[in-house]
């Protein structure tokens, strides 16, 4: 039985692990699990699974939680309101679900401890870049992809000599928008946007998928997951997100990986690799006839892609600084002070701002992320007026 440490329990990702938990206690045992301020259901968590411990990250939540469920606090909670307090736990591998650039810290302090990392924060590698992968090497902990289509390269890369093989392709379902017009992108809300064809996930990533920023992130987390050029990545537009990465040989040869939409089928591969349980997530059923329709990303119309990839041919921390901007930027939009194409455009403009050199350390991450942070919103307020 594995030991699981799940970090973002509240989010899409937490509630599909837990779903994958609770089907299967004979294989998994959740040793601890962490929320930032979404504590509605944490008791119930608490009675259901019982975790060894629960972190929660806010403050003010943690305060008001404890006060309300003592008993449980003082058994439960641990000091503070860093990482470690879960990871001084025992535990098989962790599950890194928590939203942004917040989850980095989670990545770093895991594989510092030595821990296999179910790795579903993009923003680890987009962020951390070289100091994450040097972090790994030295505690010697893995990275196990979450996100639909690394956990499909994974699995296709996985034993495959890399001289035999000329490009890896990713695929975007497109989003609500693949067929609008420039015209129309302007007009785009905030409801539209949230309305995702294929995937049910948080706001912040299906605006994402919309803009097709998240297939940009995407490029850069793949390139460094796996060493791969980001010249010899490509994205395709792929309607039915059935087919969640594409591996062309240098024969010719392409092979894929298939599954319906369903998080919880990359999320088991990485919680149980190197075994392949038995399970019906995201099971095609061939039985019916189906189409597999594929096509070229317009680049005019989404520029996010390769912007993503002059990011990363820039190197240092400019990828840090394309997904703080566009975090702030997709939070403009929610709220309704951006249009739709202005998130790009701000993400354009902060990357282009100044020479994002290399990082040290966390403490020059997280003042690169906060310098773009703040050049991201100058820019905003610089607009309005």
């Amino acid at each position: 039985m594995k030991r699981i440490l799940l970090f973002g329990a509240s989010g899409s990702i937490g509630g599909s692990t837990l779903s994958i938990l609770r089907e299967r206690p004979d294989e998994f045992r959740l040793a601890g699990l962490s929320v930032h301020r979404n504590t509605a259901r944490l008791a119930e968590w608490v009675d259901e699974f019982a975790p060894e411990k629960v972190l929660i990250s806010d403050g003010e939540a943690r305060e008001s939680w404890a006060a309300a469920h003592p008993g449980m606090a003082a058994k439960l909670l641990p000091a503070g309101t860093a990482p470690t307090g879960l990871l001084e736990l025992a535990a098989d591998r962790v599950l890194n679900g928590i939203l942004g650039f917040a989850g980095l810290e989670v990545t770093l302090a895991a594989l510092e401890a030595g821990l296999d990392v179910a790795l579903a924060n993009k923003e680890s590698l987009v962020c951390g870049g070289e100091l994450l992968r040097k972090r790994q090497r030295e505690g010697g902990g893995r990275l196990l992809p979450v996100d639909s289509e690394h956990s499909a390269l994974f699995q296709l890369l996985e034993g495959r000599p890399r001289d035999g093989i000329r490009r890896v392709w990713l695929t975007a379902s497109g989003g609500p928008f693949r067929d609008a017009t420039p015209g129309e992108l302007v007009a785009v809300t905030p409801e539209q946007a949230l309305r995702h064809p294929t995937w049910e996930m948080g706001p912040k990533i299906t605006v994402d998928s919309a803009t097709l920023m998240n297939k940009g992130l995407e490029v850069i987390e793949a390139s460094l997951l796996f060493d791969i050029p980001a010249d010899h990545i490509g994205v395709l537009i792929h309607p039915s997100s059935t087919v969640h990465a594409l591996l062309e040989m240098a024969d010719s040869s392409v092979f894929s990986q298939m599954a319906l939409p369903d998080m919880r089928q990359p999320i088991l591969h990485a919680l149980a690799h190197p075994e392949r349980p038995s399970s019906d997530y995201g099971r095609v059923d061939f039985t019916h006839p189906f189409e597999l329709a594929f096509e070229p990303v317009d680049a005019e119309r989404f520029p996010a892609v390769e912007l993503a990839r002059e990011a990363l041919r820039r190197g240092g921390t400019s990828p840090l600084a394309l997904n703080a901007a566009d975090e702030i930027g997709v939070a403009a939009f929610l709220a309704g002070t951006l249009s739709f194409p202005g998130i790009v455009e701000l993400v354009a403009a902060v990357l282009g701002s100044e020479d994002w050199g290399a990082a040290r350390d966390y403490t020059d991450l997280v003042e690169a992320d906060r310098r773009a942070r703040e050049l991201a919103r100058g820019r905003l307020v610089a607009a309005k007026r």
